[in-house]
């Protein structure tokens, strides 16, 4: 493979990767994840970073408990459906990474692909390398061994 071709192959494998990476955001973002209590007397809905987009009280089962034990239902219905979220979340980078698909999301899911440039980065002395018609061309002033 000749050097153009080498880079050539590079460049289409990074924009594959950012297009992978689009590809899993947009995957994430569609994310929610849901539970219920006993008796359904309380259901939570999480999107795909655990943020609660739904909390319901379907029947009146909720009216019969004390507030202690409400809070703790709810606190514990939204641990599940968070944890059902992280689940959904890790299988769909699974098919994205290698190995055990974890990613550091600390940074939140909200823009992944600013992670990449939109180009590879190009030093400009590469750059002016790969735009001079033959590669052996080192241009003036460069030192030709004897």
């Amino acid at each position: 493979m000749s050097y153009d071709q080498h880079i050539e192959a590079l460049t289409a494998t990074y924009r594959q990767q950012l297009a992978d990476l689009q590809d899993m955001q947009t995957a994430v973002a569609g994310v929610t994840a849901s539970a219920s209590g006993p008796r359904n007397s309380v259901s939570v809905t999480v999107d795909g970073e655990g943020a609660v987009v739904d909390l319901g009280f379907p029947t009146g089962a909720y009216r019969t408990m004390a507030p202690a034990e409400l809070a703790t239902l709810i606190r514990d219905v939204l641990g599940e459906a968070r944890a059902r979220a992280v689940d959904e979340v890790q299988a769909i980078v699974r098919r994205y990474r290698p190995g055990d698909g974890s990613l550091d999301l600390d940074e939140g899911l909200d823009d992944w692909c600013r992670l990449l440039p939109s180009e590879p980065v190009v030093p400009p002395m590469v750059r002016e390398y790969l735009q001079r018609p033959n590669p052996d061309d080192r241009g003036p002033g460069a030192e030709t061994s004897r």
